[in-house]
């Protein structure tokens, strides 16, 4: 009778300290047996398991991947780092706030559309109600400034060469102006209109655009 209180004592410490339950022990003390049979260790070890349930090491490993995947995410977040803060006016540099102050300018101030008139309208800057003639305007096939002559006609006779040999001085263009009141004479080095009425500038005639304010 020792010898098996013995050995469901080493049974209870290989399995579990105080798992498992009354029941196998006296079951099997009742069996009347002085020796331990590989039957009755086997109904013991069954019994115990089945009373035992789910195995301490399952819980364990389930907190343990938890773990890793926690800190497999805060390793990216280390990595990568938070997203990049949007970029202000006030953080740009001063060179590069200068240069889009610029651009900004530039854009409002252009002439839209671009307008062409007679002596009487007063060039300007076009912002669809003022309805000015532009005052900048600028060739972009001769790449020229287009100069304007208040009071002015270009006789029938002009041709490309002269405008190309003589723009922008008055002095040699004069030579080809007839005086009349109301008109304005336009030249660059390869167009010219005379023109009484405000008018868009039309792509398809002129290559003229507002070469800004």
């Amino acid at each position: 009778m020792a010898d098996i209180d013995d050995l469901l004592d080493e049974v209870e410490q290989q399995l579990s300290k105080g798992s498992i339950a009354s029941e196998p022990r006296s079951a099997l003390r009742s069996a009347g047996s002085s020796k331990p049979t590989s039957s009755n260790i086997s109904l013991l070890s069954t019994q115990s398991r089945s009373s035992l349930g789910p195995t301490a090491a399952a819980p364990r490993a389930s907190k343990k991947v938890e773990i890793d995947d926690l800190d497999d995410l805060l390793e990216d977040i280390r990595e990568t780092g938070p997203p990049p803060p949007r970029a202000s006016v006030q953080s740009m540099p001063r060179e590069r706030r200068q240069s889009l102050d610029e651009s900004v300018k530039a854009q409002v101030s252009k002439c839209f559309p671009p307008l062409l008139g007679g002596s009487a309208a007063a060039p300007g800057i076009n912002k669809g109600e003022s309805r000015k003639p532009c005052s900048s305007l600028r060739c972009t096939k001769c790449d020229f400034k287009v100069c304007m002559f208040d009071n002015y006609r270009w006789d029938d006779s002009c041709e490309y060469l002269f405008f190309r040999n003589n723009i922008p001085d008055f002095g040699k263009l004069k030579a080809k102006l007839h005086v009349e009141q109301g008109t304005r004479a336009y030249a660059c080095q390869c167009t010219w209109r005379s023109v009484r009425d405000i008018a868009p500038v039309r792509a398809d005639e002129v290559k003229w655009v507002c070469g800004r304010h």
